[in-house]
């Protein structure tokens, strides 16, 4: 025996219990661990998942708790072991994957691209019908990657057949390609998921020097910063044209912030020049975002409730904040595009235009139409709207889109909307027009039997149509919200043709 073992042992009482005790707390520590390594692996995705828990939003700003995730994950390195293996992810799945139904576009059933009614041409067809939609894609920076992309892609699956996928990636722009290249992400994202509509949201990082592929830079707040930027923007435009999709260009709102609002002034200058020259659609949010002083709005109401329009940090939209914009940006885009809502209360909005001689231009229009059914309805009533330009306000109810849509089901009738006629000219335009052109093209395409009457708010059409005597016209009084509704529904019933006697 030596001399070790012979040495007494003194036993400390609770030995034997700290050893099981000991073991628990380190497994609970090493599992802990684990879960916090896997969180900050995975924190683009945490982040997503944050943003679309509707009840946890609801408690708490979940944003700071996303951006420190990510923080997290570019400090230890673990972003670049993400993004290496969700590639190889992407491989995998691509060799293996055959015949995805989900993600396998429809076969397109007409040409893309949006109703230009700006641009005549003598090789243009005389009548236009805008593109049905039923792949959308929506990416941009943090704001897509939280709220208002999370509503956005909420949003979409409410049209009948339309897929949506979204994809946003805080921090980043359009201005640093060195940090993170949409360029290309754009490209990888529109190649796989092949949309026919890509919605985007850029400009809250823009608005600082440009960083050329040559690494030379482009000094922000300069004229040759403006030419670099509309660049950018056409740019991606016109990759999403390449591939058959349209795109949505959705503007910057008004900051907390006074300097911050300026930069985001000048940058949706930029912005709405470059996408509209492009012949994309550019949404204006700034009248949404500020009160009737143009100032940083604080509160907003929609949809029966009543909150913050923005987070804590002035900039990204709330929820409720997000939501309000996207009725918004939905009811604008239905007057470009084709989308047939699912609710069965709502009939679609049809865009089309025409091409007039006589204004040597493109007379653009949006048809309410009842749903389809079953039942084929040769000839409908058809009903004029002369309410003059639409709205620059963008506020949900500030044009009666959603209203002509549920008038329009409920009446069973075609309501056509008008707009851009204040270049009209004299009477002895004014009339050849509206029988020879506008006429003629509505019967072509919506025929009503000759059941067909008028609603003006501005007068234009009145005495061209008063030519006619078997055109009903009514004439608003004062703003329609207070009257157009009584009018639809008293011409309704006027030109609505007698029942069919029974059969013998």
């Amino acid at each position: 025996m030596s001399s070790e073992d012979s040495k007494p042992r003194v036993k400390v009482q609770g030995d034997a219990e700290l050893g099981p005790k000991a073991s628990i707390v380190g497994t609970l520590l090493s599992l802990w661990g684990v879960i916090c390594v896997l969180t900050i692996y995975a924190a683009p995705s945490v982040a997503n998942e944050l943003a679309g828990w509707e009840r946890l939003s609801a408690l708490f700003d979940s944003e700071p708790v996303s951006r420190a995730l990510e923080g997290l994950q570019k400090v230890t390195g673990l972003e670049g072991l993400h993004t290496f293996l969700e590639a190889r992810r992407q491989q995998i799945n691509d060799t293996y994957a055959v015949g995805r139904l989900e993600d396998t576009p429809a076969a397109p059933t007409e040409p893309p691209g949006p109703v230009d009614p700006e641009v005549p041409g003598a090789d243009r067809p005389a009548h236009r019908r805008a593109p049905s939609k039923q792949r959308v894609l929506v990416i941009g920076a943090s704001s897509i990657q939280f709220a208002l992309g999370v509503e956005l892609e909420r949003a979409f699956p409410r049209y009948e057949k339309v897929k949506v996928k979204r994809f946003g990636q805080l921090a980043t722009s359009l201005a640093r390609p060195d940090f993170f290249n949409w360029q290309e992400k754009a490209k990888t994202l529109i190649g796989e998921f092949k949309p026919d509509l890509v919605v985007t949201n850029f400009g809250g990082n823009d608005a600082q020097d440009i960083l050329r592929a040559d690494g030379s830079k482009v000094l922000y707040s300069t004229p040759e910063w403006e030419v670099a930027f509309e660049g950018l923007v056409t740019e991606l435009i016109e990759l999403g044209r390449s591939q058959g999709a349209d795109t949505v260009m959705i503007g910057m709102p008004v900051m907390r912030e006074d300097p911050f609002t300026e930069k985001m002034r000048r940058l949706n200058a930029s912005m709405k020049k470059a996408t509209e020259a492009a012949g994309a659609l550019y949404v204006s949010t700034w009248e949404l975002s500020s009160n009737a002083k143009g100032e940083y709005l604080t509160q907003v109401s929609f949809g029966g409730k009543r909150g913050l329009m923005r987070t804590s940090d002035g900039v990204h939209y709330s929820k409720l904040g997000a939501q309000l914009v996207v009725e918004a940006t939905l009811e604008l885009i239905e007057r470009r595009f084709h989308f047939v809502p699912a609710d069965p209360t709502l009939g679609p909005a049809e865009p089309h235009a025409f091409e007039s001689k006589r204004l040597a231009r493109w007379v653009p229009y949006v048809v309410y139409r009842p749903r389809p059914t079953e039942e084929v309805i040769a000839e409908r009533p058809l009903i004029l709207l002369d309410l003059g330009d639409a709205p620059t306000d963008l506020t949900p109810g500030s044009h009666p889109h959603r209203r002509l849509q549920a008038w329009a089901q409920a009446e069973g009738v075609n309501l056509v909307h008008l707009s851009s006629l204040a270049d009209l000219g004299g009477e002895e335009v004014r009339a050849p027009f509206f029988r020879e052109e506008l006429l003629a093209d509505l019967e072509a395409h919506f025929p009503s039997g000759g059941h067909l009457g008028l609603v003006t708010a501005t007068g234009v059409l009145a005495a061209a149509a008063a030519q006619d005597p078997a055109v009903p016209t009514v004439k608003l009084e004062g703003p329609w919200e207070k009257s157009l509704e009584a009018a639809v529904k008293k011409l309704s019933l006027e030109l609505r043709p007698p029942p069919s006697p029974p059969n013998p």
